[in-house]
């Protein structure tokens, strides 16, 4: 698929080079983000004590700097008193899936709460901050008052939450996916980027060859998760050149190359409730086994005999009801497929993809000439809850597998691509990058300057 408005990288930076043999296949930030913490509003963001016996970080700037009401703030802003207009609670289940029931410390236990959603933070700031910034290393004093170092990473996180420069490329997807084809591709344009094409030259740009991070969404639903991005690397490049494929090779990852039927249609299941069935294959060949519906199902695929949970040669076990399993058989071979229900009701018709046989043709993009097989290793920075002993970097460094066809134009500069197998459902939703310090801001009294002579103490 060929970029977007939305999606285009030279809107965002016309400098990036595009030419695929130009491009670096592994690349890392010069400076690895350091991990830090969300903030979630439902604990009253860096109101939060994460040290039970010490004043939180609000707190101290208050009794440190002399600015009452810098604690109410924080709140009004970014924690609970910012959700009064959300359901009212006496206890946690009275909320939904995800969320707590919450009142600022302090509370009357009978007053009132109010239904916050657990996702809900500052992690934003976190990763702005975390590219942009060095790591605070020690404890600074301040009018007898100690700020420590996961203090200080709260006060960058709060500068850097507010309304910044930044370049963004993609689109939120504001729900869980909803519909796919019988290839497994979201019906959805906002579910089916960021563009991998578009992901591919951003990182490579960006981290390959200026050594510098992006932020990532990594969830393809309402969530949203901004993880800074450490290093990535292309696992199946040959002597530093991605792997360039025919255009009928490129049609078969996208699963172009068969016919596709339906073999049970729209039926009902309930939790570890199950349908099975069986197909002999006709011709030698790649088949394909999937479900689509709602709700969550898992899908097992077995040849030669009963398929189940605990004996597939294909498995499909995601978070919803689409599942896609692709294997090879010979003519001949019986093919068996069982769908099981995961949720109490989940609504699932089950189809089958038979080769046809004749070289497929790639349609996903008509301005496409070149194909290239890419996986990809991305690595990016967690959280780091602030209350946990501190751990080596590694030890917060996550990995998402990426899988993609990339799409050039016969000089080689890329124009888009199409995501393929588990990548279809798991790949990151957007991405960006910060563009400038937030000089010159204040929030409740207090400056940047003030937050950043602190942190040039503490990595002196």
């Amino acid at each position: 698929m060929r970029w977007d408005v939305a999606n285009d990288p030279l809107i965002a930076d016309p400098s990036f080079i595009v030419d695929v043999a130009t491009l670096p296949v592994e690349g890392a930030v010069a400076i690895p983000p350091w991990p830090g913490w969300y903030w979630p509003t439902a604990s009253d963001s860096i109101n939060a004590r994460w040290n039970p016996v010490a004043p939180s970080a609000a707190e101290k700037v208050e009794l440190a700097f002399g600015i009452p009401g810098f604690a109410d703030a924080v709140s009004k802003a970014y924690g609970v008193l910012s959700c009064s207009h959300l359901p009212v609670c006496a206890i946690d289940s009275q909320c939904a899936a995800g969320e707590r029931c919450t009142r600022r410390a302090g509370a009357w236990l009978g007053s009132p709460g109010h239904c916050i959603p657990e996702w809900w933070g500052i992690d934003h700031g976190w990763a702005a901050a975390a590219i942009l910034e060095p790591a605070p290393i020690s404890a600074v004093q301040r009018a007898g008052h100690t700020f420590e170092v996961h203090d200080i990473k709260a006060l960058l996180t709060l500068m850097y939450a507010g309304s910044l420069p930044i370049k963004f490329v993609g689109r939120r997807s504001n729900g869980a996916v909803t519909a796919v084809d019988l290839r497994g591709r979201p019906l959805d344009p906002i579910d089916r980027d960021i563009d991998p094409g578009a992901l591919h030259l951003i990182i490579a740009n960006q981290v390959g060859l200026k050594g510098q991070s992006v932020v990532v969404d990594l969830q393809i639903n309402n969530l949203v998760w901004n993880q800074p991005v450490r290093s990535f690397r292309v696992t199946n490049a040959i002597e530093g050149q991605l792997l360039e494929i025919t255009e009928s090779m490129a049609a078969r990852a996208l699963g172009l190359d068969v016919a596709f039927q339906v073999v049970l249609g729209p039926t009902l299941l309930a939790h570890d409730e199950r349908r099975s069935g069986s197909f002999t294959a006709l011709v030698d060949g790649d088949f394909v086994v999937g479900t689509s519906g709602t709700g969550d199902v898992d899908l097992y695929v077995k040849i030669g005999g009963p398929a189940s949970e605990n004996d597939a040669d294909r498995a499909g076990r995601g978070d919803d009801s689409f599942e896609r399993c692709r294997l090879h058989a010979t003519a001949g071979s019986v093919i068996h497929w069982t769908a099981i229900g995961y949720q109490s009701n989940s609504c699932v018709q089950v189809w089958i993809g038979v080769p046809t046989g004749v070289p497929a043709t790639y349609t996903a993009n008509p301005d496409a000439s070149r194909f290239f097989l890419v996986d990809l290793d991305l690595r990016w920075v967690t959280n780091a809850d602030p209350a946990a002993t501190p751990r080596p970097i590694d030890d917060y460094t996550r990995t998402l597998p990426l899988r993609y066809v990339l799409e050039a134009d016969s000089a080689g500069a890329i124009i888009g691509g199409e995501w393929i197998g588990e990548s279809l459902r798991y790949h990151p939703d957007f991405l960006w990058w910060p563009q400038s310090l937030p000089q010159n801001k204040s929030f409740g009294g207090l400056t940047y300057d003030t937050v950043r002579a602190l942190l040039l103490e503490s990595v002196a």
